[in-house]
């Protein structure tokens, strides 16, 4: 089983989202909640990575990275 790490790119809506959403699918699947995993809040993570809303981003740039599995599903992120 091998493992494939692509970069996410910050201006595509739909790869953050899914960046952002991993958490829910590693300890949340199918409905059945971890009880001792405290899911974070979308949108203060959301507003870490807007470039507009962060001043962090002023004077840094920032990668995101995606780790994929054999089936091309997201399994890790970085």
């Amino acid at each position: 089983m091998g493992v494939t790490v692509k970069p996410v790119a910050l201006d595509n809506k739909g790869e953050v989202e899914a960046f952002l959403h991993l958490p829910w699918k590693i300890y949340a699947p199918n409905g059945k909640k971890d009880p001792n995993w405290v899911p974070p809040f979308l949108d203060d993570q959301r507003s870490l990575l807007n470039r507009k809303k962060n001043p962090y981003h002023e004077h840094s740039r920032t990668k995101l990275f995606a780790a994929f599995n054999d089936k091309n599903e997201m399994v890790g992120r970085i």
